[in-house]
């Protein structure tokens, strides 16, 4: 299925059953995924299973930004990007620092 593919069925999904029902489940899919991240750290549940959860999240998280401005989310989703790019490159200078000074 293409991105735009992807959106359309996001945006149906919107105007079928609502916002708020949609936003609701957004938010009991993000918590079923943190059970399944808990749940695969302590070895009680598999990777397909934390696979599922964030797919189910990725849906939900296209649907919020239709909701909520793709515009504004995407704004906000490339400059976390950017910082976070910043924050590992500071990251291996400190790394390569330490090498260098023995630490």
């Amino acid at each position: 299925m293409t991105k735009e593919e992807a959106k359309q069925v996001c945006t149906d999904a919107v105007e079928a059953w609502g916002i708020e029902p949609q936003v609701n489940i957004a938010i009991e899919e993000a918590a079923e995924l943190t059970v399944a991240l808990e749940h695969f750290r302590r070895g009680r549940a598999t990777m397909k299973e934390v696979q599922t959860e964030i797919a189910d999240v990725l849906i939900c998280c296209l649907q919020l930004s239709l909701i909520f401005g793709e515009d504004g989310v995407d704004s906000e989703f490339q400059s976390k990007l950017e910082r976070l790019k910043g924050r590992i490159e500071r990251s291996k200078q400190n790394i390569s620092k330490k090498e260098y000074y023995g630490g």
